[in-house]
Formats: C-alpha cells, structure tokens, sequence
C-alpha cells in the first residue's frame, strides 16, 4: 500500500511577530463566534423540543381530564342505585358527610399553583379528584358487599317460612275445632288435612333440617321439618319416607308421599305449623294473591299482612 504523504502549511508574514498577534485575536472571535452559534442552536432545539413536549402533556392532560369526568358521572349514577338499594333491603343510607370524606380519612388540601391553566396546576387537581373517586368508590363497594350480605339474609329467611301447599289436592279439614271423625266429640285439629291419591308426592314447604322421621300412633308415618327460626312443619299419615334426620332440604323437596298410615280413614296428608312451641293454622302460610293484599290479625311476620 502506498504511503500517503504528509503536508505542511506555513504561512509567513513580513512581520512575524504582529501577524501573530493578529491570527491570534482572530482565532479568539471566531472560536467565540463558533461557541456562540452552537449555544443558540441548541437552546433553540431544546425549547422546540420542550415545548413540542408541553404540548403533549396538555393534550394528555386534557384526556385524562376528560375521562375523569367521565367516570365521575358513572359513579354517581352506581352510587344513586346503591342508595335505592340500601333502602329496598332495608340499611340505613350512608350520611352525606361520610360519603364527602369517603373511607380512609380527609383528603390532604395540597395547595394548588397560582396559574391554573399550567400543567402543574392541571395535574395537582386532577390527582386530587382521581384520589376523591378512589375513596367514593372504595365506600361504594364496601355498601355493596353490605347490601348482599342483608340481601342473602333476607333472602335466607323468607326461604325458610313456609309460604306453599305441600300437596295438590282438595282441603278436607281445616285448623281448629270440629268434630273427631272417630269419636264424634269437639276437639282441637291442629292442622289441614289435604286428600290426594296413594302416593302423591308431598313437598317440604320451606326450606330447613329434617329434624325427626317416624311412626306415631296419630300421625302414622311422618317427617318434621325445622326451619331453623321457631317454625316447624309436620307431614303425617305418609305412605313412605324421603328424607332423613338431619338432612338439608330446600322449598319443594320431596320428603314423602300421600298415604293413611296412623289414625286416617282415608288418603290424605295432615299438614302442621308450629310457631315457638306453639301450633298455628297452616292456611295462613298459603300466601295467594288475595291474601297478599288482606291484613292477617294472626302473624307476626313482616308488617302484619299475608
């Protein structure tokens, strides 16, 4: 490879000396010159580069403005159903003050920047009103896992009073006095009798434990239903079992079948309430429409209507 030769430039004055001076004074300037142009260019590339960036933040802040606003909206309308709901279940309403503060205490009133149209400023509240709709809805959730919890009781409840015919059929003896079909004699029925065919399935009317299964001498073949809240039914004369002590049943179970076991002179079911200890009249649980409507002078659930 051929070596590439080295060259020299030299340049010579007739006074060495003040032309030195001079290319010396002139180097300084254009150096100056030079570190001047490259300060300007680059403070020029960095404020359109800042302010290219500014104007994507406001852009961003803007959206983010406006989907909190948004979401603003959609909590209120949550919240205005979770506080229908609270009444329909019957909880008190959350007080207004609880619900301006939300779980978790105060909010911290940061101070805000005098101009509030700067990206500082803009930022500062809307943090503090995302913080806001975190804490309002962090207090929804928890009044709605309350509302379930009561709605779930509620519902265990009326799931457990008995509100159905345990068999279809015709009423053939109804609660209270009449006349032994056996003896003749005025004596105290202590429920329905409902006829139906050999082997109708009978249905428990609530739902509740098995609480005993058996043959009585009364009641002949037969299954008790606690309902676990002082009420308990009982289905006699049965012609067969379908249950067991301690089972769980729910409304509609079928726990045996229609038959004349015990003291029966026909195919029936005898059908029982006991409230507290103490027998009721069956047909009061029957809940029709018309007696949905009538006031009940007997019961004692609810407001006093069937």
């Amino acid at each position: 490879m051929p070596r590439i030769p080295k060259i020299t430039v030299l340049l010579l004055g007739h006074r060495a000396g003040k032309m030195g001076r001079m290319q010396n004074a002139t180097l300084t300037v254009l150096a100056t010159v030079v570190v001047s142009l490259i300060g300007v260019g680059l403070w020029a590339a960095s404020t359109a580069y800042y302010k290219v960036k500014n104007q994507e933040l406001q852009t961003r802040l803007a959206d983010l403005e406006l989907l909190s606003g948004r979401y603003n909206e959609r909590l209120n309308t949550i919240i205005e159903k979770e506080q229908d709901t609270r009444i329909v279940v019957g909880l008190p309403d959350i007080h207004p003050d609880v619900r301006e503060v939300g779980v978790g205490g105060a909010l911290v009133d940061e101070a805000i920047p005098d101009e509030p149209d700067s990206p500082l400023a803009r930022s500062a509240v809307l943090q503090r009103t995302l913080d806001q709709l975190i804490r309002e809805a962090s207090l929804s959730l928890s009044s709605l896992e309350e509302i379930e919890a009561e709605a779930e009781d509620t519902q265990t409840y009326w799931d457990r009073v008995p509100t159905v015919r345990p068999v279809k059929g015709v009423t053939t003896s109804r609660f209270g006095m009449r006349n032994d079909p056996f003896t003749g004699l005025r004596r105290m029925h202590n429920g329905i009798d409902i006829a139906a065919n050999r082997g109708t399935p009978v249905h428990a009317t609530a739902a509740g434990t098995v609480s005993q299964t058996g043959l009585n001498a009364y009641l002949g073949l037969f299954v008790e239903v606690d309902h676990k809240n002082g009420l308990i039914t009982r289905y006699g004369h049965l012609s067969a079992l379908g249950v067991t002590v301690d089972q769980e049943i729910s409304r509609r179970t079928v726990i045996g079948n229609v038959g004349k076991t015990g003291r029966a002179n026909g195919y029936h079911l005898h059908y029982e309430v006991r409230r507290h200890g103490n027998r009721v009249d069956p047909g009061l649980h029957f809940w029709p429409e018309q007696n949905l409507l009538r006031p009940c002078r007997f019961c004692s659930f609810g407001n006093g209507t069937l």
